[in-house]
């Protein structure tokens, strides 16, 4: 593969990271416009199914899988759900820094999926990214209970499923739009349920929280996810992965300048470190 579908690859994960980091932000705003972790996971899968099912039309090209119904049931769903479960136990700093021990997840196992050579760089790199992420979400430094821990590696364990599950579809042949809606359908079974059982209501009337709610579904899960599985298709999960952690680097940015959110010393080291490992990663992909 050639340098310049690699330098392609990177830009596009680059590009879904910061779209992702904007995600906190804009939750912070439609959970004070009525939404709850239910009803923004469903919310947001509504719209997904929405936007994609028109482009999934017209380039599809590849027969339903029984996986990614499975993968959309069990992960895809009740990723936001776990996630927030997880805050609820551990505090968003944890809870942030839990889910993004995903790269390491990924760099340990794709080997063993992929069949591939152990890179022992590579999950150097991706311990330093974590790392950093570790400290940048969390610099006072708090440590989960054995509980917490327990439940904030869910949502870890599903985010490095999607990259794995993705980059293996990807291999198979299907295209983007494929890996991304496929399971949707299954997916929306976690957050009804949950709505149902636990919501008073199920859709806010608030427009604001509406409006950041639709926010999050277009440019945070459609757009970003387009873009980063289809970089998925030029570099590997790993890097993948590792490159991801650029998304808390973009949501301090923007929690600093919106919500005048102040940073620490620490948290300086922590987005070097993940700068530095992107960058390493970035040029070893490229080389």
């Amino acid at each position: 593969m050639v340098s310049r579908e690699k330098a392609l690859g990177l830009s596009l994960v680059v590009t879904a990271s910061l779209l992702w980091g904007s995600e906190s932000v804009a939750t912070v705003f439609a959970v004070s416009g009525g939404f709850n972790p239910y009803t923004l996971a469903l919310y947001v899968l509504m719209v997904d199914f929405i936007i994609l099912f028109p482009i999934w039309l017209a380039k599809r090209s590849a027969p339903w899988s029984k996986g990614l119904l499975l993968f959309g049931l069990l992960a895809c769903g009740g990723f936001r759900i776990a996630f927030a479960y997880s805050i609820l136990i551990n505090g968003a700093g944890v809870a942030a820094a839990l889910v993004h021990v995903a790269p390491l997840i990924v760099s340990l196992t794709s080997p063993v999926v992929f069949k591939t050579r152990f890179d022992g760089l590579s999950v150097l790199l991706a311990f330093v990214a974590v790392l950093g992420a570790y400290i940048t979400s969390n610099p006072e430094l708090r440590l989960a209970t054995a509980t917490g821990f327990l439940v904030g590696m869910i949502p870890a364990v599903m985010y490095a499923a999607q990259v794995i599950v993705s980059k293996y579809y990807h291999n198979r042949g299907f295209n983007t739009v494929d890996i991304i809606f496929q399971p949707l359908p299954t997916a929306f079974a976690v957050p009804l349920i949950t709505t149902l059982l636990f919501s008073t209501s199920i859709m806010p009337t608030d427009l604001n929280g509406l409006l950041w709610a639709t926010y999050i579904s277009i440019v945070c899960s459609t757009a970003a996810l387009l873009l980063y599985i289809e970089g998925l298709k030029y570099v590997s999960a790993t890097a993948a992965s590792i490159i991801a952690l650029l998304e808390p680097v973009s949501a301090l940015a923007l929690a600093s300048t919106i919500l005048g959110e102040t940073y620490t010393r620490i948290q300086l080291a922590g987005i070097t470190a993940i700068l530095v490992a992107t960058l390493v990663t970035s040029l070893r992909e490229v080389r």
